[in-house]
């Protein structure tokens, strides 16, 4: 076996998950153990067994009780969206200056080309590795693939997902699940991806009410795994391991990144009424356009953008914005010092808070610094 593709535990960790719901004592424990149980129904049906549905009287017990359920969401939703206004201003300031320089950067490696290699899938797993070796995490990979909790699913949790990973919130029992693993590099990438998700959940060594703003209120969920990836690339390219398909690849990869900071550019214009209301995430195109067309040059760039993204979301939008530009910083720390490094450290435990400039000022997370490492990393592109 390669990659588990029946996910026959999966049903075993749904019925001791329910076992624990039972138990939970708080309200946050209900809700962060739901939220899984949520999750791994997702995942089943994601492995092949698309008639399954969740059980909400088995889960909740009662409608009052999801009711409730649903009500602690959509506080924390709200604590997301209230924060973000308290510092829209920064977001906007911060996204304004780096944006100009990326595109800079971009145009430059945007045209270039690069002739496609083979990989099959046990160069991808070699690949990992001893890439999880080289930066001391061989124990997660191994630990993972050994006790099957490497999924190939059928269908991603949406359609234009890739992978996720599920952490049992009482145990941190990880499960990391690849959409169609197979011999491509985007595998490879997904892999590395889902491994740093693994790595930080399993290092979440906070209370369940810190487990849940964590997932529904940071901005940082996406920090550790775009870490991943980035290493994984530098991996690659210095090393001249399939070079050519990771260098074709990073470029895909900074053009994603590059439509994030726009959205979040993006966002950052609109009002605090239109943002608070929830109105931005299904008002026309046009309304959109009209409201925050005098921040862009040009309107016709712009209209290409949104038929691009197809749908504006806050929260995905600021949690991978920032998880490229933090992964960024700790990439640097960890190519010196590995990852126990104090800045990491400082980083993991903070990273469950809701967003404060201050915490950037305190890492030096700056713009000017972020764009001068950005420029090192498109240099890897170039590097004959």
């Amino acid at each position: 076996m390669i990659i588990d593709k029946a996910g026959r535990g999966l049903r075993i960790q749904l019925e001791q998950s329910y076992k624990d719901l039972k138990h939970a004592k708080t309200a946050e424990e209900k809700v962060a153990i739901s939220n899984y149980i949520g999750n791994l129904y997702m995942a089943i049906a994601c492995m092949g067994n698309t008639n399954i549905k969740v059980d909400k009287k088995r889960c909740f017990g009662s409608q009052k009780n999801y009711n409730k359920f649903i009500k602690r969401i959509n506080i924390y939703d709200d604590q997301l969206i209230n924060n973000f206004v308290l510092h829209k201003e920064f977001h906007h300031q911060y996204m304004g200056e780096i944006l100009p320089q990326v595109e800079e950067e971009l145009i430059e490696v945007g045209p270039m080309t690069f002739e496609k290699e083979k990989i099959s899938k046990e160069e991808i797993l070699e690949i990992i590795r001893e890439f999880t070796r080289s930066i001391k995490q061989e124990e997660l990979f191994n630990e993972l693939y050994k006790s099957k909790k490497l999924h190939s699913t059928i269908i991603g949790d949406t359609e234009d997902n890739l992978g996720f990973t599920l952490c049992n919130p009482v145990d941190k029992d990880i499960d990391v699940f690849i959409r169609g693993f197979d011999d491509d590099f985007v595998s490879l990438l997904t892999l590395a991806h889902e491994l740093g998700h693994g790595y930080d959940l399993k290092h979440f060594n906070e209370g369940m009410d810190s487990y849940n703003e964590y997932f529904y209120v940071s901005f940082y969920g996406e920090v550790i795994s775009r870490l991943f990836e980035r290493l994984l690339y530098r991996y690659l390219i210095n090393n001249n391991i399939k070079e050519n398909l990771a260098k074709d690849k990073l470029i895909d990869t900074e053009e994603t990144n590059h439509d994030y900071l726009l959205e979040a550019y993006l966002l950052s214009v609109l009002d605090d009424d239109f943002l608070k209301s929830g109105a931005y995430i299904n008002c026309s195109q046009k309304k959109l356009i009209n409201k925050v067309k005098k921040h862009f040059l040009d309107e016709s760039s712009l209209k290409e953008f949104l038929d691009r993204i197809e749908r504006i979301d806050l929260p995905s939008a600021y949690t991978y914005a920032y998880g490229d530009i933090i992964s960024m910083f700790l990439c640097k720390e960890v190519e010196k010092d590995g990852f126990d490094s104090d800045l990491i450290d400082y980083f993991m435990s903070k990273r469950k808070e809701k967003f404060n400039p201050e915490f950037f000022e305190e890492c030096g997370f700056g713009p000017d610094n972020y764009t001068e490492l950005y420029k090192k990393e498109i240099e890897l592109i170039k590097k004959k």
